[in-house]
């Protein structure tokens, strides 16, 4: 829709707009490449193997995801509960998993690139 007002007229909040979306873009191709690279490190496919990280795994995705805590519980909330579960596996947990703080930390190394 034409604006109404002067040709002198700006529009910032129009011209912010613009701007972001080329942000985004580049954010979410940073993302893919790191998603990439996780995919295909052979340390991590090697820990994906193991028996007790796949469990683990998914009983944080369970958690994630359980329909019962879906109705009943907001999406934070299930967060917070699977968080919590994987701090009690990784380093000093109270379940401590040397394989899930192994597989922990080569995903993070990712974040960090």
């Amino acid at each position: 829709m034409p604006c109404y007002k002067s040709k002198s007229h700006k529009h910032p909040s129009i011209e912010n707009q613009e701007k972001e979306p080329l942000q985004d873009l580049n954010t979410a191709r940073t993302r893919t490449d790191v998603t990439e690279s996780v995919l295909h490190d052979s340390r991590l496919v090697n820990f994906l193997k193991e028996p007790t990280l796949r469990f683990h795994l998914k009983v944080l995705y369970e958690l994630l995801n359980d329909p019962q805590l879906t109705n009943e519980t907001s999406a934070d909330a299930r967060r917070e509960i699977a968080n919590k579960k994987l701090v009690n596996l990784r380093l000093k947990g109270s379940e401590e998993n040397q394989l899930v703080e192994k597989f922990c930390s080569r995903v993070l190394e990712f974040m960090d690139q």
